[in-house]
């Protein structure tokens, strides 16, 4: 991905972590201003949480976007 930040030289990315996640929708489009569809995306973050067994510690779903903090192991 052309805008993505670089690792930081150093980091161990391996073990307990907490991540900051920022997910946009294809060209800002403001899909998430349907409540249905932005409890939909809520909703697979979280099953997706037990599947893959992080915790989703905070989440902020936007018109636009959705923001996710979570702990990873």
């Amino acid at each position: 991905m052309a805008n993505r930040p670089p690792r930081f030289p150093g980091f161990s990315y391996a073990g307990f972590n907490r991540y900051f996640l920022t997910i946009c929708v294809d060209k800002r489009a403001p899909l998430f201003i349907d409540i249905e569809l932005g409890q939909f995306v809520a909703t697979q973050f979280l099953q997706l949480s037990v599947t893959f067994q992080f915790e989703v510690i905070a989440y902020c779903v936007m018109p636009d976007r959705s923001h996710i903090l979570v702990g990873a192991q």
